[in-house]
């Protein structure tokens, strides 16, 4: 019944000028369908961001935006746990078609267990924040509880991007609660919090460098990826061609990039393809399809958040709006890394919730 007002509205200007420049790219884009299709795919999404954005015009959309997003996370990490226990998948899962050694994995929800440790390290600050900001046990039940299932079904993945991510994210928490904590929760939740901290990044830890006969474990191991990076196979040899295509691509059109949607085309056809349809690489996509132009626009939006929301979770005098900058501000750091997980983050919804979010 009222006009919308979005108070971020210089922070949205690059991400606006970034789909400009996409659809400019058009005219030059070698497969028009392609580039049409990947348009399609953006306008969906910055529908959503804005959708999103527009929960924050009131604390009533606003905490119920959280709530669902509350319930969205239990079922889709409940769901994960479930397949693996049980082995009952979704229609969607990869695993029903695809013939892997990685049966342990958990696919049906994103289709790609990459997609669901990027969104898993998405929502990890915002239940580490919560031993900041409330004394109420509860809640503070409900975040372990939360933490543990999100732990058991972020084992499935062996993502090492969200890994890293989920670690970065936990530091920053230590430099942005160190100075100037939240006077909300006990000394004892704070003490709780930190010391939830340290084990977060132990944990991920040894999962970087762990021994472990387990398949599903030994995935983590950055001495496999190394590895596979000098012999030529695997994962480690998949990035490492998929990144010199990626900026072979960008330099062979000076710079303004391919076009909307054509790096999966030009990746995926030729002698040299791979048999891989993505970069698996976000800031690597944004730089290839918009050449320099469309990834400072980018970029621009996204360290805009990022500088814009930290203050917001220092200093801002409502509790609830400090918790969500919080969990938003230290997800996104996270997500400098993170980026590097899904196959192609241009449909990837949680991102753009994210973003809506900041």
């Amino acid at each position: 019944p009222t006009p919308l007002h979005f108070a971020a509205g210089d922070v949205a200007l690059p991400v606006a000028l970034w789909f400009a420049w996409m659809c400019i790219g058009l005219l030059w884009a070698a497969d028009k369908p392609a580039a049409l299709n990947y348009l399609a795919i953006v306008v969906t999404m910055l529908a959503l961001l804005a959708a999103t954005a527009a929960t924050g015009g009131t604390h009533r959309r606003l905490r119920a935006f959280a709530f669902t997003m509350l319930a969205a996370y239990v079922l889709i990490v409940g769901f994960t746990v479930l397949e693996a226990r049980l082995g009952v998948r979704l229609p969607t899962s990869r695993l029903l078609t695809t013939v892997t050694s990685q049966t342990y994995a958990g696919t049906s929800v994103f289709h790609n267990q990459n997609d669901l440790a990027t969104y898993i390290a998405f929502c990890w600050p915002f239940m580490v924040c919560a031993f900041f900001f409330t004394r109420r046990p509860l809640w503070l039940i409900l975040s372990v509880a939360c933490m543990v299932l999100g732990a058991a079904a972020f084992v499935r993945t062996g993502s090492r991007s969200s890994l890293v991510a989920i670690g970065l994210s936990s530091f920053a928490a230590v430099v942005l609660f160190a100075q100037v904590g939240p006077r909300l929760s006990t000394r004892v939740g704070k003490i709780v919090g930190a010391l939830v901290v340290v084990v977060l990044v132990g944990g991920a830890g040894y999962l970087r460098f762990n021994d472990s006969d387990s398949a599903m474990l030994r995935q983590f191991r950055l001495e496999a990826l190394l590895a596979q990076s000098r012999s030529g196979t695997g994962s480690g040899a998949i990035r490492t061609g998929l990144t010199s295509q990626g900026l072979e691509i960008a330099g062979g059109t000076f710079l303004v990039g391919a076009g909307p949607g054509q790096a999966e085309v030009i990746i995926s056809s030729g002698v040299d393809a791979l048999g891989i349809s993505n970069l698996h690489n976000w800031w690597l996509e944004t730089y290839v399809n918009g050449g320099l132009v469309g990834f400072a626009l980018h970029l621009i939006f996204f360290v805009g958040l990022v500088a814009t929301t930290w203050p917001v979770a220092r200093r801002d005098p409502d509790p609830f709006v400090r918790y969500l900058a919080s969990g938003t501000v230290l997800a996104l750091l996270g997500f400098t890394i993170g980026a590097l997980g899904p196959s192609s983050s241009v449909s990837f919804a949680p991102m753009w919730i994210l973003y809506g979010l900041g």
